[in-house]
């Protein structure tokens, strides 16, 4: 009779943990499934990064170009400017000149 008892809870305890074991399976099995999927969209953003990088550097060496052009522009302006700016002084001063000529030729 002890003997059956005995067996009879060792049964229980074997039930309880085959049940233990199966439900530890599955908690296992999901975090197996969890994890594949984090490493699938760890890999898709890193090719979304990838592809960021590339269009910020894409438009950076774009801004760069841009910038170089108009400072190139900017400087090429200011020379113009400052050959109009001597021109215009030279002229100014020949009017001078050709205006004070003019009072003499008038005078006489």
């Amino acid at each position: 009779e002890k003997l059956r008892e005995t067996n009879h809870n060792l049964t229980l305890q074997r039930d309880k943990l085959q049940l233990s074991l199966q439900e530890a399976t599955e908690k296992i099995h999901t975090t197996i499934t969890s994890l594949s999927r984090l490493e699938a969209q760890v890999e898709e953003l890193k090719a979304e990064n990838k592809t960021l990088q590339h269009n910020y550097d894409a438009v950076t060496r774009d801004v760069q170009n841009q910038v170089y052009k108009y400072e190139t522009e900017i400087n090429a302006l200011k020379d113009e400017n400052e050959s109009l700016k001597k021109s215009l002084k030279e002229k100014t001063s020949e009017v001078h000149r050709l205006q004070i000529l003019n009072d003499i030729n008038k005078k006489r």
